[in-house]
């Protein structure tokens, strides 16, 4: 079975810098040769906490997540082309990388919506401000008929 980790970067918009997995990733990240299928299995079961935890972070945390991600995939595949991968650890390849897949797709999914909704009140309140200015809103010419 070829296993091709399927999640690709996701740019949200959230700014919490309290988060970050800079030590993990670096825990996570094998510089020397191919790395064994139990830490890969390891590495795999961390992911998904790993992502979690990126999204809670801001843009650095989540290029930092996509660095690591990135090196795992490349690990995976290695692994794989030699005949060092196992069934279980591909088999969880899939499965965390489909997860991450759905959630990231979901964030995108809130992002896009959210700046969606955010660009209607901006123009609604525009349009109401403008209004006032005017003496006018909806109701009539409330300001005019009051004072």
């Amino acid at each position: 079975m070829k296993v091709r980790l399927a999640w690709s970067f996701v740019t949200t918009k959230r700014k919490k810098s309290h988060c970050s997995i800079a030590q993990s990733t670096i825990f996570l990240r094998i510089s020397t040769g191919m790395a064994g299928d139990d830490v890969l299995y390891s590495r795999l079961c961390a992911m998904e906490q790993e992502f979690l935890s990126a999204l809670d972070g801001d843009e650095r945390t989540l290029e930092l997540f996509s660095i690591a991600w990135a090196s795992l995939q490349r690990d995976i595949e290695s692994a794989q082309n030699v005949g060092a991968l196992s069934q279980e650890t591909a088999e969880l390849a899939y499965i965390v990388s489909t997860r991450i897949t759905v959630v990231a797709e979901a964030f995108q999914e809130l992002d896009e919506t959210a700046e969606k909704l955010t660009n209607q009140l901006k123009e609604e309140l525009e349009q109401i401000v403008g209004d006032v200015s005017h003496g006018q809103n909806k109701q009539g010419d409330y300001f005019s008929s009051k004072h």
